[in-house]
Formats: C-alpha cells, structure tokens, sequence
C-alpha cells in the first residue's frame, strides 16, 4: 500500500524521524535521513511497534522486512486509518530468494 504517513524508527544509533512510502504485510519502504546501516530496528507507527532487519538500502531509502508479517487485522486497521491508501502500485516483496 502506497503512503506518505511520518514514523520513527529506533536502531542501536538512537531514534529517528522516518516517511512510510510503501507497506505490506511482510515490510515497508522508508525515507529516512542519512544513510547510517542498521541490522535490526522498530519501526513506531500509528500505535504499532514493527520490529524488523533492513533487507536493502540505497541514499535516503531502505527497505525493511519484518519478524512478523503483519496480521490482516493490523492492515484492516491501517487501511481504515488511512481511506486514500494507493493500493495500486505493489511493493516489491522483501522475501529473499530460495
């Protein structure tokens, strides 16, 4: 689902402000300050706790792909949070390949 909601994310390093671009169930895209590399992280959001590894990053972006997908009831309620979500444009899948 495409969307511009504001988050913050927790690594090691701290906490920062981060833009949700794009979620699924089994991750997100963000655009972030810096470029700093993490392992694992949070992602804090609309009263969820994401806890996930960063699958890719490029300058200013990353992916992350999380522990646990996310329930069908978790993305009911963020579709109802937010009713103009872009549902049009799917984000790449985060699975690595097997």
């Amino acid at each position: 689902m495409r969307l511009q909601a504001e988050a913050r994310l927790v690594t090691r390093d701290g906490a920062f402000p981060v833009e949700i671009v794009d979620i699924s169930q089994t991750g997100v895209h963000i655009a972030r300050p810096g470029a700093q590399e993490f392992t694992w992280c949070v992602l804090k959001w609309v009263g969820l706790e994401l806890y996930g590894t960063m699958a890719w990053s490029r300058i200013g972006r990353c992916g992350i792909r999380f522990d646990t997908p996310l329930s069908a009831e978790a993305i009911l309620a963020i579709k109802q949070y937010f009713p103009n979500i872009d549902e049009s444009t799917k984000m790449p899948s985060l699975r690595r390949p097997v």
